[in-house]
């Protein structure tokens, strides 16, 4: 499958009472997994939420990184 066709993923770092901390980083990845791997890779002090679309698919902590 080309890049181009991969699905939309939308990163957001998150403070620890859930307020989104800087704009959305956006990826295209092939699924679900490789979004989950993205976001441990990138993950820094804040947990992070992904979103493709209008559906979260994940919030990673730090600490599961």
């Amino acid at each position: 499958m080309l890049k181009e066709k991969w699905p939309h993923f939308r990163f957001y770092a998150l403070t620890n009472d859930g307020h989104v901390v800087q704009p959305a980083t956006d990826c295209h990845l092939p699924d679900d997994a490789a979004a989950v791997r993205h976001a441990k890779i990138i993950i820094e002090d804040n947990a992070i939420e992904i979103w493709q679309g209008a559906r979260v698919v994940a919030r990673i902590n730090p600490d599961d990184a």
